[in-house]
């Protein structure tokens, strides 16, 4: 077979083997044309990463080469970039993720601070007119950033503008996932409910890092930025993914209006400050009422509303990977499992518990001999469980449902090698170091 020639499946599965090596793509790029067709997208699919080890100043370097001959004249006095010259390829055609973030600590890592706004300006502008295959933006407001409905630049620390009031900001329409990390997002999420109709997933985390900073912004500002998420949210034609994690205040009645108008597939509701809200609403009832096509659920719980899982698996029947954690817990929670394991859907291939939790060996027994023929439980997480025995090993020797492949049980104290040894023989089993 002629390697310069390979099969499409062959292209495939190594693009897949390098899709976290950008100098490997980018060797693969410049065999042929034939390889530079597959390699050459992949490389510049999500060109702003935490982990990739690249030359970012050549990268936005790279970026500049792609600006009009005009763009260009305005960035001379800190680049060397010829006005003329033109890149082998228009390279931001082919970014699918765009990491906002990431992109501004390489501008201000790599260049004078006094050009970051200009660099921002120009990129963005074309990044919005020629950047097509976006199909996810990742937005992070740091410490003083701020943009409001009127305000072109998030001033400051980000320094970028915002992309929703850009020219050609029409083009965003077509996006799929945003995600919004940071303080200051209240402007930002209303230019995004303006402009995006047809998200697939939204992931809001607002950063528990700089708690200090929130008593700069009073509860009226908190409270738009939450009645703005909730339109976002509420707005959405194909909605399927919504992930919350952090600072929720007293403003949580928006996620719960929110959650209630659309049809999710996954929901992941987390941070210690959920669980301050949530003891004035019981979330789990909440979504066991309006969420039942859901499945994949991750939140945390107070030690309370732990009672109340059998009523959330009872009524939502697609679930396959549920998370339940808590912070900061004190007291270990006493747990009926069997109930737990006469309402668990069929569907469920992934449990977790990630609490201290205590039952006895009789009422495991109990739970898997309820899921035994009901479910295809692949994936059992008890890894917070400390109390978790050689009596409970033994019992899932005896009572399991051949399926289950891994058992997680990294803080339990009361197990030995011997009922380590003879229990995985049956189940994959993480452990802690004994």
């Amino acid at each position: 077979m002629n390697v310069s020639y390979l099969p499409d499946l062959c292209m495939k599965e190594i693009s897949t083997v390098l899709k976290d090596n950008p100098s490997g793509l980018y060797r693969c790029s410049l065999i042929n044309r034939h390889w530079n067709q597959y390699f050459l997208p992949e490389l510049w699919k999500e060109p702003f990463q935490a982990k990739a080890r690249i030359n970012t100043k050549r990268l936005i370097e790279t970026l500049f080469l792609c600006l009009p001959p005009e763009e260009k004249e305005c960035i001379q006095d800190f680049t060397n970039i010829p006005i003329n010259s033109n890149p082998h390829s228009m390279y931001s055609k082919y970014i699918q993720v765009l990491n906002l973030r990431m992109l501004s600590q390489y501008i201000e890592k790599d260049f004078p601070r006094m050009h970051h706004q200009l660099i921002y300006e120009k990129l963005f502008h074309h990044f919005n007119s020629n950047s097509t295959n976006i199909s996810k933006i990742i937005f992070f407001m740091g410490k003083k950033g701020k943009t409001t409905s009127n305000n072109y630049y998030n001033a400051d620390h980000a320094g970028y503008p915002d992309l929703f009031l850009c020219p050609n900001a029409k083009n965003l329409s077509t996006l799929k996932e945003v995600e919004f990390y940071g303080i200051a997002l209240s402007g930002l999420i209303f230019n995004c409910y303006k402009v995006c109709r047809d998200l697939q997933t939204i992931t809001f985390y607002n950063t528990e890092e700089f708690p200090e900073m929130l008593s700069n912004f009073n509860e009226g500002y908190r409270g738009y930025k939450y009645f703005n998420l909730k339109n976002l949210i509420k707005s959405q034609r194909n909605l399927k993914n919504l992930n919350i994690q952090g600072f929720l205040v007293s403003e949580n009645k928006y996620l719960y209006e929110a959650v209630n108008s659309q049809n999710l597939h996954s929901l992941y509701i987390r941070g210690d400050n959920v669980l301050s809200a949530s003891r004035k609403v019981n979330l789990i009832t909440l979504i066991a009422t309006y969420c039942h096509n859901l499945k994949v659920f991750k939140i945390s719980i107070i030690d309370e509303h732990v009672k109340f899982i059998p009523s959330l698996l009872s009524s939502c029947r697609r679930l396959e990977h549920v998370t339940f954690n808590t912070y900061d817990q004190i007291e270990v929670i006493n747990i009926d499992l069997s109930e737990i394991g006469k309402t668990m859907p069929s569907s469920m291939n992934r449990f977790a518990l990630k609490m201290s939790l205590y039952f006895t060996p009789e009422n495991f027994k109990e739970f898997l001999i309820n899921i035994k023929d009901q479910t295809n439980l692949k994936v059992l997480n008890f890894k917070r469980c400390r109390l978790f025995s050689n009596d409970h090993l033994d019992t899932l020797i005896k009572h399991g449902n051949g399926r289950l492949r891994k058992l997680k049980i990294n803080n339990a104290r009361k197990v030995d090698h011997e009922g380590l040894l003879r229990a995985r023989k049956f189940v994959k089993i993480e452990t802690p170091k004994i």
